[in-house]
């Protein structure tokens, strides 16, 4: 799991979790959220779970659905659907990103 600091490219964000491998956790992962938080995934392939915590700004999620992107079979398409879920809600929606480019993913990368 990745965690990212608030950035100019996150502003107001309290964490944003990658969790990269599948795992029974997810649905346990998901339920045990605040409604405010966000979970992404890639819509039609394998990918992580992406935590989105604090500020859920359009640009937050934009560059959260980057980097979800970018870890997660994808990585080598052009764009791909990502789903985002307000956290114990029926509130979904879906946006269309790229995969984070090195550098935006490395500039907010923590411990890598």
């Amino acid at each position: 799991m990745h965690r990212l600091p608030a950035t100019p490219d996150l502003d107001e964000v309290r964490g944003l979790f990658l969790r990269r491998h599948p795992h029974p956790f997810a649905c346990e992962f998901a339920a045990n959220q605040p409604p405010g938080d966000l979970l992404l995934d890639v819509a039609d392939v394998p990918g992580p779970t992406t935590l989105l915590r604090g500020g859920t700004s359009d640009a937050n999620i934009a560059t959260a659905a980057r980097l979800t992107v970018r870890y997660g079979k994808a990585r080598n398409c052009s764009s791909a659907r990502v789903a985002v879920r307000r956290a114990n809600t029926d509130e979904r929606s879906e946006v269309i990103a790229e995969p984070a480019a090195d550098a935006e993913a490395r500039a907010l990368l923590i411990g890598g």
